[in-house]
């Protein structure tokens, strides 16, 4: 028997499955310079703080005083170092978590969208589902293409694919809520879309988060007192090797953290390509 499932209004409906986050982040600059030049940045300038703070100690400090400092400085490494290591571990656990959630959110609007078509599929107005399948693979195109770039910049309160999601949206609940179409096709896409407009919205959250700034500054706060440290503790050395060494793993550390940053946007990024085969396969 056809019909339509009881609701009370058909655009409160349709603007229920709306939801949209409107949080706005600026994304940082160092996104645009590729990792191994940031690496090689920040290398460069721990090196120079530590030889700096080097070569000032030796030339206005005498001997004896040299030897003080150097002790001091190499018992004060262990606590800069475990309070670096503490800082980097945060945010590799931040920055981690965003990627991670990013990959999540990216199969489950997958799979959603998957729900949908097969929700198509099944109408029984071959017409109609072809219209509704239309929409479905521009949406998908929209997100695969046209909204990359405003995902990697965390830039999603006006998304190109709002359109199409909209469009997809209205086309499914004017069939849904049509007279003649059957309650059991009016439930199934309903129930579908609107679990893949939760999953859209999701996916522009997570494409917001990014590690905050003062965790940004504390890393290079503490790397930098870190290798002015690791700089005095190599006063009577000839050769500061192990100090360049340490200056070394400061910089690697902190651009594993960068390019972790951003899930859509850093070096290390949310993979796409799941969504990118239903979009072409649809």
């Amino acid at each position: 028997m056809g019909g339509n499932p009881a609701h009370p209004s058909q655009d409160f409906a349709a603007d229920s499955l709306r939801p949209r986050v409107r949080v706005r982040l600026v994304p940082t600059s160092l996104d645009e310079i590729p990792l191994w030049l940031t690496g090689l940045i920040l290398f460069v300038f721990f090196s120079v703080v530590a030889m700096l703070a080097r070569a000032l100690a030796r030339k206005r400090l005498s001997e004896s005083t040299q030897e003080e400092v150097e002790t001091h400085a190499q018992r004060m490494i262990t606590g800069f170092a475990a309070a670096f290591a503490f800082f980097t571990g945060v945010a590799i656990t931040m920055t981690w978590g965003a990627l991670s959630a990013g990959q999540t959110a990216v199969e489950d609007l997958t799979a959603k969208s998957q729900q949908v078509g097969w929700a198509i599929g099944n109408l029984s107005n071959e017409a109609e589902a072809d219209k509704l399948q239309q929409a479905l693979t521009a949406y998908l195109q929209a997100v695969t293409t046209a909204d990359v770039p405003y995902l990697a910049s965390g830039q999603t309160s006006n998304l190109p694919s709002d359109e199409s999601m909209d469009k997809l949206q209205d086309a499914i609940h004017a069939y849904a809520y049509a007279p003649n179409t059957p309650s059991s096709e009016s439930t199934a896409l309903v129930s579908s879309v609107q679990a893949l407009g939760t999953s859209n919205s999701t996916l522009a959250a997570v494409a917001e988060r990014a590690m905050p700034g003062l965790m940004g500054a504390l890393l290079l706060l503490v790397g930098t007192l870190l290798s002015a440290t690791v700089g005095l503790s190599s006063l009577t050395v000839t050769r500061p090797v192990l100090a360049i060494l340490w200056c070394l793993v400061i910089a690697l550390s902190i651009s594993l953290v960068l390019a972790l940053d951003h899930p859509f946007g850093g070096s290390v990024t949310v993979n796409l390509q799941p969504l990118i085969d239903v979009a072409n396969s649809s």
